[in-house]
């Protein structure tokens, strides 16, 4: 009798031992589709990052290089209006305040007289030729 219940014990043992391996060789098929799959999307990431890094380098090179020039460029622009704001100063000065002076900065008008006008200096006699 004893050795009739081992028994019985042993045959359910051996049962669960088949449907435990069963069950493990499964695990150890999805586990190993898991792995190729995980390989795989790990190596596109990989390339996609080094694509993307080397853009993100592209894009710093060029953004650095668009810096320069913007401080170029505001550096000219800003002689230019120090330029601009000197000529209209002077100029403004030798329209208003020139009573005469010679000299660098000062320059004398010049009357730029109409072609097709004969008398310039009587405004009510103005002849305009055809």
């Amino acid at each position: 009798m004893r050795t009739k219940s081992l028994k019985v014990k042993k045959t359910k043992i051996d049962m669960s031992n088949l449907v435990l391996y069963e069950d493990l060789k499964k695990f150890k098929e999805i586990s190993s589709r898991k792995e190729e799959a995980f390989a795989a999307d790990f190596a596109m990431l990989k390339n996609e990052s080094l694509e993307l890094n080397q853009k993100v380098e592209s894009l710093r090179v060029e953004n650095k290089n668009l810096l320069e020039n913007l401080k170029q460029v505001e550096s000219d622009l800003a002689a230019n209006r120090r330029w601009n704001r000197v000529s209209q100063a002077l100029n403004w000065l030798n329209m208003h305040h020139n009573r005469g002076k010679k000299g660098l900065g000062f320059v004398t008008k010049h009357t730029i007289y109409p072609i097709n006008r004969k008398y310039v200096g009587l405004p009510e006699n103005f002849i305009f030729s055809l």
